[in-house]
């Protein structure tokens, strides 16, 4: 099997035919990636900032002790996207009530 890599904006005699398994490419493994292979595991979300107009989360994970900012497109993998997921349900639903909060708060004075 091969693979053609094109550059867009190039002459296409700068398009590339690689074969899977010259070394450039590998094939896919089955299975889950070694655990040395620089996969972490989010164990939850703690925060949320936006940095550039992009959301960035506080995250903690599995092992480590470091927490660290990551933009959303970091959270790969069932797990690491259902963490965010319900980090983004919990602050929905923490800023329903604060809003519900305040206008009971203001109806009081």
């Amino acid at each position: 099997a091969a693979v053609v890599v094109k550059f867009k904006g190039f002459s296409a005699k700068l398009n590339e035919q690689i074969s899977v398994g010259a070394g450039r490419l590998r094939p896919c493994e089955v299975g889950p990636p070694p655990q040395d292979a620089g996969v972490y595991v989010v164990e939850r979300v703690v925060e949320v900032r936006t940095t550039k107009g992009r959301p960035e989360y506080l995250t903690t994970w599995v092992g480590y002790d470091d927490q660290t900012w990551e933009p959303a497109k970091n959270f790969v993998g069932e797990a690491a996207k259902a963490a965010l997921a319900e980090f983004r349900r919990a602050a929905k639903a923490a800023a329903r009530e604060g809003e519900s909060g305040e206008a009971a708060a203001r109806e009081g004075e």
